[in-house]
């Protein structure tokens, strides 16, 4: 599926824009230091989320108990 999917976007990129190995190494550039740390900061999450969801689900889990506790005893939140 992924070597499908692989396979698929570099022949739509290479009826849309030619020959994709000159296109690609003529327009491409290194990453500056900002879009690096952007990159980071936007990735490192999200990895962390994959490998253990259940810290982040866990804590989700007690605020909503809590939230239920509190409106069976009839207190608003």
């Amino acid at each position: 599926m992924v070597l499908g999917a692989i396979y698929t976007l570099w022949a739509v990129n290479r009826i849309f824009f030619g020959n994709l190995r000159t296109l690609s190494i003529a327009a491409g550039q290194d990453l500056t230091r900002k879009e690096v740390y952007i990159f980071t900061r936007l990735v490192v999450p999200r990895v962390a989320l994959g490998v253990a969801p259940s810290r982040l689900l866990d804590m989700r889990l007690v605020d909503s108990v809590n939230i239920l506790e509190h409106a069976r005893r009839g207190r608003t939140v």
